[in-house]
């Protein structure tokens, strides 16, 4: 569909990045204008996350996936973890599955 598409504004999102006829990434205003705050303020901590990604949006990220009443939630059953993209996820999934469902295929 989208080498059917013959508009001179078609942007491709299949490969999950915003990207030009050429290849070359396209940079949204909105994100010039959030790195633009985002390094003027010297208030913003601007360490890397701890590992597992950052405890407010696992939280409510589990929440959202599992409702906030879950049992699983209260019996802190589940882990939840941040990637760093959709490719990372994958990967982490992958790696889940072969620790603890080995021989099955992912």
């Amino acid at each position: 569909a989208y080498n059917a598409d013959s508009s001179p504004n078609k942007i491709n999102l299949g490969i999950g990045a915003y990207r030009d006829a050429s290849g070359k990434p396209i940079v949204l205003k909105c994100i010039k204008e959030a790195e633009k705050k985002i390094a003027n303020d010297p208030a913003m901590n601007k360490e890397y996350l701890p590992v597992q990604g950052l405890d407010p949006f696992l939280k409510v990220t589990s929440q959202v996936i599992f409702g906030k009443q879950s049992k699983a939630l209260a019996e802190k059953r589940v882990a939840v973890v941040q990637s760093l993209s959709g490719t990372g996820a994958l990967r982490i999934a992958a790696e889940f599955i072969s620790m603890y469902a080995p021989g099955k295929p992912c």
